[in-house]
Order: structure tokens, then C-alpha cells, then sequence
């Protein structure tokens, strides 16, 4: 058909060599010219296409755009996020079909569709970042509840004010406290003491010239060294029924703290009723209530009443990270039970500790609660510290578990959605969830007795 074509234009023998060869000639110039042509004036813009090394720069800008839209329409729970991933992902490998890019090796999709997993499942992070920082922890009317709390009660804003006139004219404790003494013998099986035995031992240890506190014990178990110190320090233990580890408690830390030379008061918050255990509510209780009391805490030992430290150069402060104190204790052979856990005595400052927004409020019943402060160091992308076995040693007081305290049946599912609770789950919902009936000052502690609100199981 070509060379009957071509007859027309080339008379003649059509079935000669000649003929044969100009047929091709004009085939070529009259087709692959031009395509050549094309090739080239465009060939800039094959240049531009995805390669190995840049895939996506022409969709990065779209593609954040892609993630924040379906994550505003679809929410924001792990099963939507693999959904946005796996369609996003096959929207990209049809893009490269779609613009003919040319894949020289096998495995090169693979690279390309790796690639764009680990950029989606980096946007929807940095959404879900911004999108916390917006939602949440906004503590105005919890800052101003404390605030004004603390302003109105006068005898505790003067004794703060007459605190504060003294530290002014005392000279700096020592970076390192001089009166330690290290591993302590911790003795359970002795009788518990009794309050008045407690007290009269706090008289002659505080005013002791010795290896003792050398400062003055104020109301409520409020201790201020005789040197100005460097660290204020609520320490918070979550309480019901356990008077006699609670002895115990006050017998060997009040010593071990004073001797660290640090500015410091117990508080119990205790928990009236029969309802279910809430430490963790408690906990926040006990952060926001100490600040009402006394505003210049800046640190706050969270401390279950049953450990009792064995070596006393652990000291009680707050370090720059969130600390995790009581990781070698004696029920566990001394060995951290696991990697994740972040309980028993933790260390937080006031800043972190709004960071964080607390606790959450919703373990009623025992477990579950640490494991979800653990996300939430993690989703606010805050690593931890901790000691050295060797100085994080305590010892745990044995008891009988209180009915009371049975384990949360909703617990695992609760740790499934932290990332979604935690910024609307703590400090900035605490208000409401709890009342006061009763402030009870000691000699060596704080009693504030509360009562939380609460379904049987939330």
C-alpha cells in the first residue's frame, strides 16, 4: 500500500531497490522527524519529571494539602489515618503512570511508594501536633481558678510572704547536699509509729546541729531549710485507707528529705466514698490544690504511699527531663518490670506537667493510668530520665489489695485512643470533676480529703 502510495509521487518502477530505499527515506523524515522534534522542544519538561532521587516536588505542595483536607473530613482515629495513607499512596502510583515517568529498574515504584508512606504518615503527624496545640491545653480558667484561690486566702499568702523575707536573707544550700548518708535501712516489720512518735522525732531532727535538717517545720508538714534552696517541692501521694504505710512514709522520708536541703511539703489527697480508685484524678487534684495552697512550687514528686526509698542520694528534685524515680524496686528484684512504665515516683515540673495536661481523668479503677501518661510524654515528644538502680532503690511496704481499687475493665481501650484524648483529657477538664470537703494541716503533712465524680467505670 506505501509503495502504490508513493507511485503517485515517485512515477516509475515502484518494485526497484531505488524505489525501496526512497519509500523508507520519506517514511522517516515525514513520521520520526517530527516526534523527534517534539522530543526536544519538550525535553525539558521530561527533565522535570519525578526521578529516583525527587519523586514529588511538584506534588509536595498538593499533597499537604490532600492530608489536611481528608484529615478535617474524615477525623482523626488510626483506622482514618491508614485509610488517607493507603489512598494518597495509590493516587501517587497512578501519577507516575499518568506522566509516563519511565522506571529503569524494577524496584524503583517500591522506592517511590516507600517514600511517599514516610511523607503522609509525616504530614498527618504534624497536623495532628498542630491540631492539639489549637484544641487543647487551654488552662486559662484553670490558672485563674488557682490564681485567685491561692490571692484570697490570707493566712497562706501571708505565711508565703513571711516565707519568702526569710529565704531572702539566707545564704545558697550547697549544689550538693552535705549531711547524705546513702543506703538506709528500711525496717517494715518493726510497729508502725504513731503520729506523736513522728512528730517528736521531726522536733529533734530539724533543730539537730548534727547530720540533721537543720530548718523549721511550718503547719501541714511544710519544711524550709535553714539555707535558701534551690528546689520547692510538692510531693502528692494519692491516698485511701493506709494509715499504717502512710507512718511508715512520714518516719524515714521526712529525714532523707530534709537532708537534701530542699523546700518541700506532703500532701495526701484522699479519697472519700466507696467509688472506684481514681489515682490518677487524684494526682491532678493534688497538683492543682498544692498550687492553691502554696503558689512557688516548681516541681512535684507524684508518690505512692506504699515505697520508701533505701538510698538517700537520690535526690528529690526535678531535673531538666521528666524523671522516673522508684525504678529498682525490691517486689521487682530491683529491675525495671518494663521499658514503658512511668509510675510508682515520677518527677515533673509545673511547666511540664501542663505540657503534658496531666493525667488523664478517666482510670477509674486500678491500671492503666501510668501507661497512658507514658503516650503522653510520647505524643509531646518528651523523653524521659532515669537513675541509676544503684540510687533508685526503694522498698515497697506489703499490704492487701483494696477491694475497692479493682482493675479497670476499659482500661486497654482507653490506651487505644490517647492520642485523640489527651489534649481535652486532664488538667483542663479537671475543674468540676471534684470537691473539697476538707483541709486537714499536721504537723508533718497535709490532708485534703476529696470527692470525685465519677460513672462506675468511665
Amino acid at each position: 500500500m506505501i509503495n502504490s502510495s508513493l507511485s503517485v509521487l515517485f512515477p516509475g518502477n515502484s518494485d526497484s531497490p531505488i524505489a525501496t530505499t526512497v519509500t523508507w527515506i520519506v517514511l522517516v523524515l515525514v513520521v520520526q522527524l517530527p516526534m523527534v522534534s517534539i522530543y526536544y522542544r519538550e525535553k525539558h519538561t521530561f527533565d522535570e519529571l519525578p526521578t529516583r532521587e525527587n519523586y514529588y516536588n511538584d506534588l509536595n505542595g498538593n499533597l499537604r494539602d490532600q492530608v489536611a483536607f481528608k484529615l478535617k473530613n474524615t477525623g482523626s482515629t488510626s483506622e482514618a489515618n491508614l485509610h488517607i495513607i493507603s489512598e494518597l499512596t495509590a493516587a501517587f502510583t497512578d501519577e507516575l503512570f499518568t506522566q509516563k515517568v519511565i522506571i529503569s529498574e524494577e524496584n524503583e515504584l517500591a522506592h517511590a511508594v516507600n517514600d511517599l508512606l514516610v511523607r503522609v504518615q509525616s504530614y498527618i503527624s504534624e497536623r495532628m501536633k498542630e491540631k492539639a496545640s489549637i484544641e487543647s491545653i487551654d488552662l486559662t480558667t484553670l490558672a485563674n481558678h488557682i490564681s485567685t484561690s491561692f490571692e484570697k486566702n490570707e493566712t497562706r499568702l501571708n505565711r508565703s510572704k513571711i516565707i519568702k523575707k526569710k529565704q531572702a536573707t539566707q545564704s545558697d544550700c550547697p549544689p550538693i547536699p552535705e549531711k547524705l548518708v546513702g543506703i538506709l535501712n528500711i525496717d517494715f516489720d518493726k510497729t508502725a509509729p504513731s503520729k506523736q512518735d513522728i512528730q517528736e522525732k521531726l522536733k529533734v531532727h530539724s533543730s539537730s546541729t548534727g547530720r540533721g535538717g537543720n530548718g523549721e517545720m511550718l503547719p501541714g508538714g511544710h519544711f524550709i531549710p535553714s539555707c535558701k534552696p534551690k528546689h520547692k517541692v510538692a510531693i502528692i501521694i494519692p491516698f485511701r485507707n493506709r494509715e499504717e504505710h502512710f507512718m511508715y512514709f512520714l518516719w524515714y522520708m521526712h529525714p532523707i528529705l530534709q537532708r537534701q536541703d530542699i523546700e518541700y511539703k506532703i500532701y495526701i489527697i484522699n479519697q472519700l466514698d466507696n467509688t472506684p480508685f481514681n489515682r490518677a484524678m487524684l494526682l491532678n487534684v493534688g497538683f492543682v490544690e498544692s498550687l492553691k495552697d502554696y503558689n512557688y512550687w516548681d516541681c512535684f514528686i507524684f508518690h505512692d504511699v506504699d515505697l520508701v526509698l533505701e538510698n538517700d542520694n537520690l535526690l528529690y528534685h526535678c531535673p531538666k527531663l521528666p524523671r522516673h524515680m522508684s525504678v529498682a524496686v525490691d517486689k521487682f528484684n530491683y529491675r525495671l518490670p518494663y521499658t514503658t512504665i512511668f509510675g510508682g515516683v515520677t518527677a515533673l515540673t509545673k511547666g511540664q506537667f501542663i505540657r503534658l495536661n496531666g493525667y488523664s481523668n478517666k482510670f477509674n479503677g486500678w491500671g492503666g493510668e501510668d501507661d497512658d501518661m507514658f503516650r503522653r510524654l510520647h505524643l509531646a515528644e518528651m523523653d524521659i530520665q532515669r537513675p541509676d538502680v544503684r540510687m533508685g532503690r526503694y522498698r515497697m511496704i506489703r499490704h492487701v489489695k483494696d477491694e475497692k481499687n479493682q482493675p479497670n475493665p476499659k482500661r486497654f481501650e482507653l490506651l487505644k485512643n490517647v492520642r485523640k484524648r489527651w489534649p481535652v483529657d486532664g488538667l483542663n477538664s479537671l475543674l468540676g470533676l471534684y470537691t473539697v470537703e476538707g483541709i486537714g494541716e499536721e504537723y508533718s503533712y497535709t490532708n485534703i480529703s476529696v470527692r470525685i465524680k465519677q460513672d462506675q467505670w468511665q
